[in-house]
């Protein structure tokens, strides 16, 4: 409520769970401000989308969203990879972050590459077709430079 909303300068969180090591939070949720951080306007798009009776309150790197529970204020890592696609909506897609916010706020680090250390990338993929477009974007961007 101080910052209303805001992009965190310290951004990982290590999660406990095991299932995703870690996070790195892009943007806080504010009220009345821009609608693409505004806590009420991401409510709207994604009531349907989570389960009832959470909030979403951060986005993470990847789109992925912190959610806090509305009944105990647990907060939950909402996983947009795993999202239901019936009608019925599941939890299987929340990770537990922590018990209340306090303690959420204290997990948050440096993305100063420090607490990174041990970390690789594992896979990378990239869709074919815009692969394809890039490459004829650099030939064509490299022959205009040429000239």
């Amino acid at each position: 409520m101080e910052y209303n909303g805001g992009d965190p300068e310290n951004n990982i969180i290590e999660l406990p769970n095991g299932e995703i090591l870690s996070i790195s939070i892009s943007d806080f949720f504010g009220i009345g401000i821009e609608k693409i951080n505004d806590l009420k306007a991401n409510f709207k798009v994604f009531k349907e989308r989570i389960p009832k009776g959470y909030i979403p309150i951060a986005r993470t790197e990847g789109g992925n969203l912190v959610c806090l529970d509305g009944d105990n204020g647990h907060l939950f890592l909402w996983d947009h990879e795993n999202e239901c696609q019936n009608d019925y909506i599941e939890n299987k897609n929340l990770l537990p972050i922590a018990n209340h916010f306090e303690d959420f706020l204290k997990m948050i680090k440096s993305d100063s590459g420090e607490e990174l250390e041990g970390y690789e990338v594992e896979e990378v993929w990239v869709d074919p077709d815009f692969l394809a477009e890039m490459k004829k974007w650099f030939i064509e961007v490299k022959g205009a430079i040429v000239q």
